[in-house]
């Protein structure tokens, strides 16, 4: 959805998970973080530190659909299938945080992004993966043709929030919000 509104003009700037494939997109990779397993608490794997994903062969899998987000869903596949497993998905939905109230009411299991431990819910506990940690990768998307004003100071705020405790925030140009001046997240 984002990067049709970045093709159309509608966004200077796509906050994305990565991979994503089109030679009109610069992207810019941003942060890599781990997958972490989010378990109902009652689950005998909540009593354990970590989880290995073979550990997790008899649970249904609460997961987003592969056509969202192709190229994730099968990487992340791919990684669970090497580790001994094969998920069997019971429910899709479209976000990491919309997985949980599944989870809670001990539906299944699902892979969350540790960005998103403050939108957890009672009722679930989050384990690390032993073993290779699946990760998932945000970067920054924009038009190779369309490097505004907007998108280098976005980029620029970005940079130092990246690289620094204590990060400024560049002076915008005038008029620099606006329909074709957002910034949208995932």
């Amino acid at each position: 959805m984002q990067l049709s509104k970045l093709r159309d003009g509608k966004i200077d700037v796509a906050l994305v998970l990565l991979p994503v494939i089109g030679s009109d997109l610069v992207i810019e990779p941003l942060l890599s973080e781990p997958l972490l397993v989010a378990l109902p608490d009652g689950h005998h794997l909540a009593r354990k530190r970590a989880v290995a994903l073979s550990d997790l062969e008899d649970m249904p899998l609460i997961s987003f659909p592969q056509k969202l987000h192709p190229e994730i869903f099968q990487q992340l596949w791919d990684s669970c299938v090497r580790a001994g497993l094969k998920p069997k998905v019971a429910h899709e939905v479209t976000t990491f945080p919309e997985a949980l109230p599944f989870v809670a009411r001990g539906e299944g299991y699902t892979f969350m992004r540790k960005c998103f431990t403050p939108f957890f819910c009672p009722g679930i506990v989050l384990r690390p993966i032993k073993g290779d940690p699946l990760t998932v990768e945000t970067g920054v998307a924009y038009l190779r043709n369309r490097k505004t004003a907007q998108v280098h100071a976005f980029l620029s705020v970005l940079k130092q929030f990246k690289n620094s405790s204590h990060p400024q925030i560049p002076s915008m140009p005038p008029h620099s919000v606006g329909s074709a001046g957002e910034c949208a997240a995932m």
